[in-house]
């Protein structure tokens, strides 16, 4: 579940061939899901982006980071980072974004 002020999303998915099962797993920033807290504020989307964000381009009620295209994109593909890593941090820069850019 996310949050109102939840700003950031990080996830990660592990698979077992053993099992054939995978596993998805998400730790959400600031954490929700507070006994007695409103889970939301009426008002206008995205009237209250918190300072360094802006209104989404793809999603108009979200608020959103605008991160430079080199830590998308890098230059080279992993740059001698190990694959699995370069996927997990990836995965962590798109779903920060909000935006389905990558």
């Amino acid at each position: 579940m996310i949050w109102a002020n939840t700003t950031n999303v990080g996830c990660a998915k592990a698979h077992s061939t053993t099992q054939n099962r995978s596993i998805l797993v998400c730790n959400y920033g600031p954490p929700g899901n507070i006994y007695g807290e409103k889970i939301f504020e009426r008002g206008e989307p995205a009237s209250k982006c918190p300072d360094g964000s802006v209104r989404s381009m793809y999603y108009d009620s979200l608020c959103g980071t605008v991160l430079p295209l080199e830590l998308i994109r890098p230059r080279s593909a992993y740059n001698g980072v190990s694959k699995s890593i370069y996927h997990s941090l990836m995965t962590i820069i798109c779903a920060q974004l909000l935006y389905l850019i990558c």
